[in-house]
């Protein structure tokens, strides 16, 4: 139990009762007597009452534009968090994704991670881009549906299957490509 014989007395401005002054009876204030607010909490809550009841739409106002703010600050924090886990490459998934990405272009060989991407052999069960994937299981997953090719080598296909080699098997496509080079 607290000894309040050597807490001082603090007089709210209100309601002029004096109270302990502690932050029990009276809500922090940096400049205030003793660091606290010179009304006491029961006062506080009665004038924001008083206040509501005297023009509730402006509160409701004020409260919706503080949840906006607060909900843009807080996607922007996540947003932020992504982006750096997305680009560090320390990342469990990001040594992942080198990896499998060093294991070279299916048809010309290169295995500069730099320019190696992953093209996804079976478009209908691709759930996600494979770069924006920071979780290290569904990572792995989603590789499993792709090939690593080289940009030039991805640019190429992409453009075999626009030019109706669409719906050819990939290894198909690989050979043709490679009998061109």
């Amino acid at each position: 139990m607290r000894d309040e014989s050597n807490i001082p007395a603090k007089k709210c401005t209100r309601c002029r009762r004096w109270l302990p002054a502690t932050t029990d009876y009276f809500y922090t204030h940096p400049t205030g007597l003793y660091d606290l607010q010179s009304r006491c909490k029961r006062c506080y809550a009665e004038m924001h009452q008083e206040k509501y009841a005297a023009n509730p739409d402006a509160f409701r106002a004020a409260a919706r534009a503080s949840m906006a703010r607060s909900l843009e600050r807080h996607r922007e924090e996540i947003n932020t968090r992504r982006r750096a886990a997305r680009l560090s490459p320390t990342t469990p998934a990001a040594v992942v994704l080198d990896r499998w990405k060093r294991k070279g272009c299916r048809i010309c060989g290169e295995t500069d991670p730099v320019v190696v991407e992953a093209h996804h052999f079976a478009p209908v069960g691709r759930d996600r881009n494979v770069s924006g994937v920071c979780d290290v299981v569904r990572l792995r997953v989603e590789l499993l549906k792709c090939i690593p090719l080289c940009a030039n080598d991805h640019r190429r296909i992409h453009a075999a299957l626009r030019n109706g080699h669409r719906g050819a098997p990939i290894d198909d496509l690989i050979a043709f490509l490679k009998s061109r080079v």
